[in-house]
């Protein structure tokens, strides 16, 4: 083999050692990038999840508060119209 074909095999082999590094360093960056991207959609998702479930919460909340107003009030509407039907009785005896 004469040198400058020993130099030119080197020089050929080292670009193209170079260009699999390159190459190498550009899949690393496109993973990562796809990994966050999962990573934060997954995040996004459970915190997603947890807001509705505070709202579920609340709505239940919101929920058992008006229905035990409603039945305090109609107890109180029956209390007072029991209570009135009660006077005239009392009164005449």
């Amino acid at each position: 083999m004469s040198l400058r074909f020993r130099d030119q095999l080197r020089t050929r082999t080292r670009r193209e050692g170079i260009a699999l590094l390159v190459v190498m360093v550009v899949f690393v960056v496109l993973y990562l990038v796809v990994f966050q991207l999962h990573f934060t959609t997954k995040m996004e998702e459970h915190i997603a999840q947890m807001r509705y479930g505070e709202l579920e919460n609340a709505v239940a909340a919101q929920s058992a508060a008006i229905f035990i107003l409603s039945h305090l009030a109609e107890d109180l509407t029956q209390d007072a119209s029991g209570a009135s039907a009660e006077e005239p009785s009392r009164s005449s005896a």
